[in-house]
C-alpha cells in the first residue's frame, strides 16, 4: 500500500500526496535566502523534475511540529541545511536508529566565522562590545558556545556531510564523510542582462550582495576609489545590503554609483536580467573562512552574459583565468584588470562568452542534479543492506 502525508502546493495550499514506490527523500531548508533555494529549493525542484527513483517531499518551517515530526518518520532520506538547534541535533540520533540516513549540507563554515564577519555576533567564542543587535542585546558568549558543541554533534551524528567545494571538505572532513556537490544554475531561469552597448559612455560594475561582505568590499577601497578617479565612464551598480552607503563607505562621489534594495529571492532573477551591468566583481578576503564560500556570484555573472573579476582564492579555482575571468592576487592586479575589462568591450564579450559556455557544462543544475540522485540513493541503499 502507499504511504499518504500533506505536502504543501504551490498555492500554499496543503494537497494529500500517496507515495507507492521509490526512495522518499525529505527536505528540510534553512532560509528563503539564495543558500536555502540553491542547496535545498533548486536541489529538490530538480529531482521533482526527473522523475526517477526519488519521490520529493519539502518542509515548509510554517508547518506544525507534529507535521514535522510525521513527515521525518514517513521518510527513506532526510535532507537537513545549516542546522544549528538543539532539538534536531537530539532528533538525528533517533532518525539513524529507525534505519534513516541523514545528510546535513553546510554551505558554510559555522565553526570559523570571523570578528569581521556579523554572524560573529550568534557564532562567536569571545565577546566583544562591537556586537550590539539592533535591538540591543550584547554577545552571550556562553549561548554561542553551546551552540557550537550542537553544530560538532550534528556534524559528528549525521550519514553523510555534502558542501559546496573543497574548502568547506577540508574544513568538516574531520568530523564525517564529505562529498562535494557544487552549487549549479538554472540557465532556463537566468537570463542574459541588458549590457551598456560597445558604444556606449558608460560601463557599469556590478556587484551584490549581504551585510556579511562588508569587510570584503573594504578590502579593494582603494582600488574603487582608483577606478572611480582614472575612469569617468565607469558606474558601481551595487545592489543589496550596502546600496544606501556604498559611495560614503567607499569614499566617492555619490553620482558616481547606482542603487537597487534587495529584492525577495522570487523576484531576483527577473530583477538580476532588467539591470545594465558589463563587469562582474567578487572581492574576498584571503581568509579560511572565505574559501568555504561558494563561486555562486560568478555562475550568476556568466549566465548574466558578463565576465568577473575575482578575488585569487580556493572559493573561485573553477574560473580560468583570463579565459572565463580574471584572478586578482592582489589590489595592484584587482586594478590592472578592471582596467582592461573597461577600456575592452571586446575582451568583455569573449570572456563572457567562455564563460557562459564553461557554467553551462560544468554547473548546469539540469546535469549536476544527477549527482545528488546518485548521493542519496546510495546512501539510502547502502543504508538498506545494514538493516
Amino acid at each position: 500500500m502507499g504511504q499518504s502525508y500533506e505536502k504543501q502546493a504551490k498555492s500554499g495550499k496543503l494537497v494529500s500526496c500517496t507515495v507507492t514506490s521509490g526512495v522518499k527523500v525529505l527536505f528540510i531548508q534553512a532560509n528563503e535566502y539564495a543558500s536555502g533555494l540553491y542547496r535545498i529549493g533548486h536541489i529538490a525542484e530538480a529531482l521533482e523534475k526527473l522523475n526517477g527513483e526519488i519521490v520529493v517531499d519539502y518542509f515548509n518551517r510554517g508547518d506544525s511540529a507534529d507535521n514535522f515530526l510525521f513527515r521525518i518518520g514517513g521518510s527513506d532520506v532526510i535532507v537537513f541545511q545549516l542546522q544549528t538547534d538543539a532539538m534536531i541535533a537530539e532528533i538525528i540520533p533517533v532518525c539513524k536508529e529507525a534505519g534513516i540516513p541523514v545528510v546535513m549540507d553546510m554551505d558554510d563554515d559555522l565553526l570559523n566565522v570571523p570578528e569581521w564577519n556579523p554572524s560573529y555576533f550568534d557564532l562567536g567564542r569571545k565577546f566583544s562590545n562591537a556586537f550590539i543587535s539592533n535591538d540591543g542585546r550584547k554577545m552571550n558568549v556562553k549561548n554561542n558556545i553551546e551552540k557550537l558543541k550542537t553544530i560538532r554533534q550534528i556534524l559528528r551524528d549525521v550519514s553523510l556531510i555534502t558542501v559546496t567545494g573543497k574548502g568547506l571538505r577540508n574544513a568538516y572532513s574531520r568530523y564525517n564523510k564529505v562529498k562535494i556537490l557544487p552549487n549549479s544554475v538554472d540557465p532556463k531561469k537566468i537570463k542574459p542582462s541588458k549590457r551598456s552597448g560597445m558604444f556606449s559612455k558608460k560601463v557599469r560594475i556590478f556587484w551584490q550582495g549581504s551585510q556579511t561582505h562588508l569587510a570584503d568590499l573594504g578590502n579593494i577601497k582603494g582600488v574603487v576609489q582608483r577606478v572611480t578617479e582614472q575612469f569617468p565612464e565607469v558606474q558601481w551598480m551595487i545592489w543589496g545590503s550596502m546600496y544606501k552607503n556604498f559611495a560614503t563607505f567607499m569614499g566617492i562621489p555619490e553620482d558616481r554609483v547606482e542603487t537597487k534594495e534587495t529584492v525577495p529571492f522570487a523576484d531576483y532573477y527577473k530583477q538580476l536580467r532588467k539591470i545594465k551591468m558589463d563587469i562582474g566583481i567578487c572581492p574576498l578576503i584571503q581568509h579560511s573562512y572565505n574559501e568555504c564560500k561558494s563561486n555562486i556570484k560568478w555562475l550568476e555573472y556568466s549566465l548574466c552574459g558578463i565576465p568577473t573579476v575575482a578575488t585569487d582564492i580556493i572559493t573561485y579555482e573553477a574560473i580560468r583565468h583570463e579565459e572565463t575571468g580574471f584572478l586578482a592576487k592582489n589590489n595592484e592586479e584587482w586594478f590592472y584588470y578592471l582596467a582592461e575589462l573597461i577600456k575592452s568591450p571586446r575582451l568583455r564579450k569573449k570572456m563572457a562568452r567562455a564563460a557562459k559556455e564553461q557554467v553551462l557544462q560544468d554547473f548546469n543544475i539540469h546535469s549536476n542534479i544527477k549527482m545528488w540522485e546518485a548521493t542519496l540513493l546510495k546512501l539510502h541503499n547502502d543504508n538498506s543492506k545494514k538493516i
